[in-house]
């Protein structure tokens, strides 16, 4: 995958900057950009099996979810999942993709801090990945 196509390379651009916006259309051109009920830019696609949120002032994106089949009635996300992770993956496959433990870890969830974002790994009751979301906002 390319950088441009990376969601952590979304993270602090401008939702309507022209990266962005070039991502958002190769996923899905029928998407428009929308503001939540407090006014936050969001760009959510059902189809595209991706939903991301930019804060309301800067209206610099902060979070990017990625969704599995099905979750919240979305299709499931199909591009490359960061850190070479797939919806197929167990929490310990998951866990085996990285060579340091997660900072925070439950039995629904795992979490890595970066430098420049948080990575979070949310399993289903199927044992199986079903969110990975990479975040600014923590």
């Amino acid at each position: 995958m390319s950088q441009a196509t990376e969601p952590a390379t979304l993270l602090g651009k401008a939702i309507d900057d022209p990266q962005a916006q070039s991502f958002f259309t190769s996923l899905d051109p029928k998407a428009k950009l929308k503001k939540s009920d407090l006014d936050e830019p969001r760009w959510i696609s059902k189809s595209a099996g991706i939903e991301v949120h930019a804060d309301k002032e800067s209206r610099r994106i902060d979070t990017v979810f990625l969704y599995s089949q099905g979750l919240y009635n979305f299709t499931q996300y199909k591009n490359p999942l960061p850190h070479g992770i797939s919806f197929s993956m167990t929490k310990d496959q998951v866990k085996a993709c990285f060579s340091v433990p997660s900072n925070f870890t439950s039995p629904e969830h795992d979490t890595w801090d970066f430098d420049d974002y948080r990575l979070i790994v949310e399993y289903g009751s199927t044992g199986f990945v079903k969110t990975v979301t990479v975040t600014t906002a923590f």
